[in-house]
């Protein structure tokens, strides 16, 4: 997932701000004290496991009722409901709590890694200085740890999912704020799903499980890194996705990093942002997304016997998978006519959808709640730039042969933009917005 290029793009207009909050009708009600649809096998439950709760209020949403509450026996500066209790309505059998706590109460492993990570540094902070636990029925259990930034006017918000050793499972930017954790309930994978998991990957721990547009998607943790591994409905695997980050680079086969070294978008190792290995039925190869300069990013795929491709190999998911279906689809055919999906990356909460329109290729990218966020381009060469822009760098002095042919396009729900990158000393740059003026000048530190 491109999430450096993202917020490049946000950043490039200089007063760019999208809001990402929005309201939610399935949210924890926190009115009345009982729902009446809540079964009292559930309610009989929930007084069993809790009978200190007070402040109890009810809510259903899909096949659970969950209670918010206050908890005495949790350590809390505050008297308000510190705590969701997620049950199933059939059978009254519990599945998850959520719990507020102060930071000071994470786990040492878990406090250890956050702040060994680039989101304990500034220009992260922390939202606030409570975090969550999520424990879950037969399931891991998750902290999460909510970060924030601000940065050219463009606030970013993560959450952070750590396992109880302090493994980052999971990161989701931007998620709703009032983000009530129910796409954490514990799932049992069942049937071949977990014959599959249990004879292709022993012991694995389970982190989620999504059940979405015919496909079952199952991440976990096994052998200290990251898994997905998509099956179809009728639960049978279609490929696995391994994240490997650059301190693994050795694991990658020699003939597969040679062949990524001949690429034309290869620099050095160093420009390595992220790696993804991919299995499917037919093939298996690579994903290497490369970091440029002004974050810049492409993707280079490679086959595991050390062939570059042309494209991400077919992954056997009905020709484009999400990004083909539903409203995705509707928005790319309503906002760019006679465009080709070409490929997409579910990851951090962001969907970024590659296409082919009008002859250019671009990344469409939404956010959690599938709302679109933005689309960039590439432009490689001057004579690719519209004239107003040409018209807009001679009016304000920048000559048109100190152009570099690495410049990018950003569409946003505020408008155009298109950032130059110059050959210039002390200039790095200029973004020129979609009327033709110069909104900023990026100086060389």
């Amino acid at each position: 997932m491109k999430t450096k290029n993202l917020f490049l793009a946000l950043a490039m207009s200089g007063s760019l701000f999208i809001s990402t909050a929005c309201s939610d009708d399935d949210t924890p009600n926190s009115g009345g004290t009982v729902d009446q649809t809540v079964p009292e096998n559930v309610i009989a439950a929930f007084n069993e496991m809790y009978p200190s709760a007070s402040q109890v209020t009810w809510g259903v949403r899909d096949d659970h009722a969950f209670a918010n509450f206050h908890d005495t026996s949790t350590r809390s500066t505050a008297q308000d409901r510190n705590k969701t209790a997620w049950f199933l309505m059939v059978d009254g059998r519990w599945d998850m709590t959520e719990t507020e706590l102060p930071y000071d109460l994470l786990p040492d492993s878990v406090r250890a890694a956050f702040e060994a990570s680039e989101y304990s540094q500034s220009p992260w902070r922390l939202e606030d200085q409570s975090v969550e636990v999520l424990r879950r029925n037969n399931s891991e259990t998750l902290w999460v740890i909510e970060v924030e930034k601000r940065e050219n006017n463009v606030e970013t918000d993560a959450d952070l999912y750590y396992m109880e050793d302090g493994f980052l499972a999971k990161i989701i930017f931007d998620a709703d704020e009032n983000d009530d954790r129910h796409g954490f309930l514990p799932q049992e994978p069942g049937g071949s799903v977990d014959s599959w998991l249990n004879e292709n990957f022993p012991g694995a721990r389970v982190i989620d499980i999504d059940r979405e547009h015919g496909l079952i998607e199952v991440e976990f943790i096994h052998g200290g890194m990251k898994h997905e591994a998509v099956f179809d409905s009728s639960q049978s695997w279609l490929y696995t996705k391994t994240e490997l980050s650059r301190r693994r680079l050795s694991e990658v086969p020699d003939v597969v990093m040679e062949a990524l070294r001949t690429s034309p978008r290869y620099t050095s190792d160093n420009e390595i942002d992220d790696i993804d290995r991919y299995v499917t039925r037919e093939t298996e190869f690579y994903a290497f997304e490369l970091e440029t300069r002004f974050d810049m990013e492409y993707t280079v795929y490679v086959s595991a016997d050390g062939q570059l491709l042309d494209n991400r190999p077919d992954l056997g998911t009905g020709g484009g998978g999400l990004a083909g279906t539903g409203e995705i689809g509707e928005f790319i055919a309503a906002h760019y006519p006679g465009a080709v999906i070409r490929d997409f990356d579910e990851d951090d909460g962001y969907l970024e959808v590659e296409i082919l329109h009008d002859g250019m290729e671009k990344d469409v990218i939404f956010n959690a709640r599938l709302q679109w966020v933005c689309t960039t381009w590439e432009i490689e060469h001057a004579s690719l730039l519209p004239q107003f822009v040409l018209d807009a760098l001679e009016r304000e002095g920048f000559p048109l042969r100190a152009i570099d042919n690495d410049s990018k396009g950003v569409e946003t729900p505020e408008g155009v933009f298109y950032f130059i990158e110059l050959d210039l000393d002390h200039v790095e740059g200029v973004v020129i917005d979609g009327s033709g003026n110069v909104v900023r000048v990026i100086y060389d530190d």
